[in-house]
C-alpha cells in the first residue's frame, strides 16, 4: 500500500481527525467530545501527522516532541476502513524515527486499548 505521512497542514484535515478520535475507541469510553478532541490536533505545542493513501486520509499521528514528555506517542488513529492495513504500524514507525532522531536515547510506551488495536501493538514489538 502507498502511503505518505506528513505534516497536518488544512483544517479540513485537522477537522476530519477530530472526528475520528471523537468517534473511536478509546475516546468514545473516555467521553472525548469532538471539540476536546479538535483542541487537542490544534495543540500547538504537538505535532500532527496525517497518512494519506490512494483513497485519501487513512490515519493520523498526534506527538509530544517538547516537555516533561518528550517523544510521547499521545494518538495514533485510523480510519475504520483502513484498519488491518498496516497504517497504524507504519504510523508508529514513522512516530520512532521522528523521535530517535532528535532524542536518541527516548523511549516510553504507555498502552491503553481494547484487543481490537492489540495486533499493532504486538506486531511493532509492544508488549
Amino acid at each position: 500500500m502507498k502511503l505518505e505521512i506528513t505534516r497536518l497542514s488544512d483544517e479540513r484535515d485537522a477537522e476530519a481527525c477530530a472526528t475520528l478520535m471523537s468517534q473511536s475507541e478509546p475516546w468514545l469510553t473516555l467521553g472525548r467530545s469532538y471539540g476536546t478532541s479538535l483542541r487537542i490536533i490544534q495543540d500547538p505545542t504537538r505535532e500532527v501527522y496525517v497518512a494519506r493513501d490512494d483513497s485519501g486520509l487513512a490515519g493520523f499521528l498526534v506527538l509530544c516532541m517538547v516537555g516533561a514528555f518528550v517523544g510521547f506517542i499521545q494518538t495514533v488513529a485510523v480510519w475504520p476502513d483502513r484498519r488491518g492495513q498496516g497504517v497504524g504500524s507504519r504510523l508508529v514507525e514513522f512516530a520512532e524515527r521522528r523521535i530517535l532522531a532528535e532524542y536518541p536515547m527516548s523511549s516510553c510506551v504507555s498502552h491503553r486499548s481494547t484487543s481490537e488495536h492489540d495486533g499493532c501493538m504486538i506486531g511493532s514489538g509492544i508488549r
